[in-house]
């Protein structure tokens, strides 16, 4: 396409128009052999195309981040992509869920927070918004389930310095969304289950924002991305 290129992967049963558009290209210090790999693999348990998007020099540009190689707008890029995919192939464009690791999660966020309407639900792991963060989002909030290590020291829980920027505090990423839904300030369900303390929030428009802890480090498991696109699809009967 013209701002980039992208990979896919269809699946060979593929669930009606369904898409996983996964932002995982600049994934770094995975506890996965081969995390593309594990990812084909639950594409295909899920019945889904799997889109890889390429970020320039393993990285993504978006707002307060760190800038490696030529910038580029990533949301015009994003924009491009889905167009071209929805065109050339049989994807429904209200059946896309994106994710990412790292900092493709901190992309997934900044998509998220910026076009919630857009993809039909978000799935970030290990990743945030960076400082400083927007006051508000635009809405209606998406659903979104996010997962992140306790002893992640890559994107530390409360964030940490690179290159002269910072990263945020996933918990007051998550707190934007809450002041600008009234709903959400209440924990409506607490979980435990395979390894994860899971906390959910129900927004006014009934949309799950998920917030779920793991012990480990700067992990990706592809479980966490089969585990939050069950959910999203669940929850639209699809």
């Amino acid at each position: 396409i013209a701002r980039g290129r992208y990979r896919r992967q269809q699946a060979e049963q593929q669930r009606q128009a369904s898409a996983n558009a996964n932002v995982t290209k600049a994934a770094t210090n995975t506890s996965l052999q081969d995390p593309a790999d594990e990812l084909r693999r639950a594409a295909k348990r899920l019945g889904v195309a799997l889109i890889a998007p390429n970020g320039r020099a393993n990285s993504w540009s978006f707002p307060q981040g760190v800038k490696r190689g030529r910038a580029r707008d990533e949301f015009r890029y994003f924009n491009d992509l889905l167009s071209d995919v929805t065109s050339r192939f049989p994807i429904d464009p209200n059946k896309i869920v994106v994710s990412g690791f790292s900092i493709g999660a901190s992309m997934t966020w900044n998509l998220a927070c910026r076009e919630p309407g857009k993809y039909a639900g978000y799935v970030p792991v290990a990743g945030t918004l960076w400082r400083p963060q927007p006051q508000r989002c635009r809405r209606p909030i998406g659903d979104l389930h996010h997962y992140h290590g306790t002893s992640d020291r890559i994107f530390p829980l409360e964030g940490r310095r690179v290159a002269g920027k910072r990263q945020g505090d996933i918990r007051d990423t998550f707190e934007i969304l809450y002041r600008q839904d009234g709903c959400t300030r209440q924990v409506v369900r607490e979980t435990r289950e395979r390894g994860l303390r899971c906390k959910v929030h129900r927004t006014c428009g009934g949309k799950a924002l998920r917030f779920c802890l793991h012990r480990g480090a700067h992990t990706v498991k592809a479980s966490y991305l089969e585990d939050g696109f069950r959910r999203i699809a669940r929850a639209k009967g699809w």
